[in-house]
């Protein structure tokens, strides 16, 4: 059983991690380029997505690929998040091959 202050307390810890992760990596790794500069689908999908969202909640969604690339359209609407075409077609493969509909749990 943990001690709810210690829950949130880590639940904070790992919030702010993450943010600091999500202000400064989508622009470093803006400038750095794709996956073909050594940067995995996974790191990029971690630090722009995960700066807002719990991963568990985007990875538990098990969408189609029109349905990644509507909800990119919608993150980039509102402005959330800066990619290049090439990572952002990353990011959504590796969505659609790890977590989407027909992929087993």
């Amino acid at each position: 059983m943990q001690v709810r202050g210690w829950t949130k307390f880590r639940s904070w810890a790992l919030a702010t991690a993450i943010v600091s992760v999500g202000l400064v990596s989508p622009v470093t790794l803006h400038a750095q380029g794709s996956a073909a500069d050594g940067i995995t689908p996974e790191v990029l999908f971690t630090a722009t997505c995960g700066a807002c969202h719990t991963l568990d909640k985007a990875t538990g969604q098990r969408l189609n690929r029109a349905d990644w690339e509507w909800v990119m359209d919608d993150m980039e609407s509102y402005g959330m998040i800066w990619l290049t075409p090439v990572q952002r077609e990353s990011i959504v493969d590796y969505l659609v091959d790890n977590y989407g509909r027909n992929v087993p749990r």
